[in-house]
């Protein structure tokens, strides 16, 4: 049962191309995107849970720093006060028999001494001087009420305890209607000794908003709650409700260590603290698990609908890719079709745009097979026919020599009417090959028309190289009439396109010189290309002359070599210098017939 359903899932899957390129491309995109998908959400639920814990890190860092600035600078001031002299002596003096003049002395000195400590303290919010004889006096003016019977102070100051004490944020509402400075304070206290017991107490209240402005900052987060935490006390203030809570531990303490800082996960919390250095207390952000990840978790299912979309579209592009491939193939079943059913009429193709290229290979291949059946059926049918129209069909391709020239008369005429000079120039330089080479049946043509042939023939190279290379030709005027040996310059010129300018990266030059030496006639042919080594050289020299055998590519130079020979004699030659990579020279020495030369009687020779 199971090999059967597989067997039709197999069929079904390969019933087409199209069927095939769907459900290859789809499950496979789709398992790409869902892994990618899923990746990404861990990676950005990872990063942003990595965010929370710099970025929280940093602000209870921050806010650990500016306490124990604060706290610090507070606790030089209260040792300075709690070692004063007059300090002591408000807090110890008798108050039914005082010296009214020793207090307002003491006095005076002691707001000296706030004063010029206090100045430059912004976070200062009041300093306290408390005796156990009863006396009281803050820095500020307009406090209202006593001290030690304020409640912070009752459930926070243990008294005989040596040291400074720390009292949690409280309210301060010890100050007459209008003169309360802050609403909250955090305040130290310091026992002041006389005589090995506590006299009285020297008190620094610290502006809430100046040391505690960074976790208001971090409060705005609705996913996090802060905390200033008494370590020794488990006595906390809660940031969001401004309020310091005693004899209840906070569920995260629990979770606490001792080092001075951390980020750790315990069971549905996060939680970021750093601890103090100047007290026990420590500063903790606490984030619920759930509320850190609800928007990981939002941006996710994003994501996963994202996916679904995505996966949706792919269905449908498959569709469409597999179509367009599909649709080709079909074209060429049923040109197969049409074959099988002996139609061998040639078609031409239509709508490939869009094609692979092949596909569009197939296709191509496909027609010119069906041409060449085609073609091989007349042929079988028609062979007889062929035999019969053979002389026809031979009068016929014998096309005479004046009709091609008229044709391209013609190409001329209509190059020069489009203004098209360069094809003007190509049929010119066609025209004067092919009458050159169709039209003079002699092996005899004067100097002037084997060079114009030449120029001819470069000049067709040139327009079919334009960057490759450039010509000179220098025959004097007085040698244009000389009889000469018809293609005695061509194939030593096509030599030098053919080999020595093969692959070459510079610009190559072609000189042609053409000169009178006693009774000899020279034709020095030279190029600035490849050059030939020097192993070779000596072997082409002795092939040219017939004095080697071998293999080599340099039939031109040989048969032209043999015709100079058989038509001038021993006294021909042609020689050949060269230095690799750098020239080749060819040289043709031909002797020179006085008589002639002063008739120009090209007709006699």
């Amino acid at each position: 049962m199971k090999a059967k359903l597989l067997e039709k899932v197999n069929q079904l899957i390969n019933r087409n191309i199209g069927f095939k390129l769907t459900f290859l491309m789809v499950p496979m995109i789709c398992i790409v995107m869902s892994t990618t998908t899923i990746l990404i959400n861990y990676m950005y639920r990872e990063r942003f849970i990595a965010n929370i814990e710099e970025g929280s890190q940093y602000l209870t860092e921050t806010f650990k720093l500016n306490m124990d600035f604060c706290t610090n600078d507070a606790k030089s001031l209260l040792n300075t006060l709690s070692l004063d002299e007059n300090v002591i002596t408000l807090v110890t003096m008798d108050r039914e028999h005082m010296d009214y003049g020793t207090l307002l002395n003491a006095e005076k000195e002691m707001k000296k001494l706030l004063g010029s400590m206090t100045s430059v303290k912004s976070y200062v919010q009041d300093v306290f001087v408390i005796g156990e004889n009863g006396y009281q006096y803050n820095y500020l003016s307009a406090m209202r009420g006593n001290i030690l019977e304020q409640e912070w102070f009752i459930h926070g100051v243990e008294k005989g305890k040596r040291g400074f004490q720390y009292i949690l944020p409280h309210d301060v509402d010890y100050y007459e209607q209008g003169k309360r400075p802050a609403g909250q304070a955090i305040s130290i206290v310091l026992p002041v000794k006389a005589e090995g017991r506590t006299a009285g107490y020297a008190i620094v209240d610290i502006k809430m908003d100046k040391a505690g402005v960074l976790p208001e900052g971090i409060n705005r987060n609705t996913n996090m709650k802060a905390y200033l935490v008494d370590g020794s006390t488990k006595d906390y203030y809660d940031f969001q409700t401004k309020q310091s809570v005693s004899g209840v531990s906070a569920d995260f303490m629990q979770y606490v260590g001792n080092r001075k800082n951390d980020f750790l996960k315990a069971d549905d919390y996060f939680i970021v603290y750093s601890k103090m250095e100047s007290s026990e207390w420590y500063v903790a952000a606490v984030y619920l698990y759930r509320d850190i990840i609800a928007s990981a978790m939002a941006a996710q299912k994003i994501g996963f609908v994202m996916l679904l979309i995505s996966c949706g579209v792919i269905v449908v592009v498959a569709r469409k890719i597999s179509a367009s491939v599909k649709r080709p193939i079909d074209d060429i079943i049923y040109r197969m079709q049409q074959v099988e059913e002996q139609n061998f009429e040639p078609m031409e193709l239509e709508n490939t745009s869009g094609q692979p290229g092949e596909i569009i290979l197939i296709r191509k291949k496909l027609e010119e097979m069906v041409r060449q059946i085609n073609e091989l059926v007349h042929k079988v049918y028609l062979d007889e026919i062929y035999r019969k129209n053979a002389e026809y069909d031979n009068l016929v391709n014998q096309i005479n020599p004046h009709f091609i020239y008229n044709v391209l008369q013609l190409i001329q005429a209509k190059a020069v009417f489009s203004e098209n000079d360069e094809i003007d120039e190509i049929v010119v330089a066609l025209s004067r090959l092919m009458r050159y080479t169709m039209s003079n049946k002699d092996k005899i043509v004067t100097l002037k028309e084997e060079c114009s042939y030449v120029e001819s023939y470069l000049d067709l190279y040139k327009k079919r190289y334009s960057h490759k290379f450039s010509y000179e030709m220098h025959l004097g005027p007085e040698l244009e009439l000389l009889p000469v040996l018809k293609f005695i310059l061509q194939p030593v010129v096509e030599n030098c396109m053919k080999h020595g300018f093969k692959n070459l990266k510079r610009e190559g030059k072609v000189r042609v010189d053409i000169f009178r030496r006693e009774d000899s006639i020279c034709f020095r042919v030279e190029d600035n290309g490849n050059g030939i080594p020097d192993e070779k050289l000596e072997e082409l020299n002795q092939y040219i002359k017939e004095e080697k055998d071998g293999k080599l590519d340099a039939i031109g130079l040989r048969n032209t070599c043999q015709r100079m020979k058989l038509t001038y004699g021993d006294k021909a030659f042609m020689r050949i210098e060269s230095v690799e990579t750098q020239y080749t020279v060819v040289e043709l020495s031909i002797p020179a017939d006085d008589s002639i030369w002063e008739k120009g009687n090209v007709q006699n020779v």
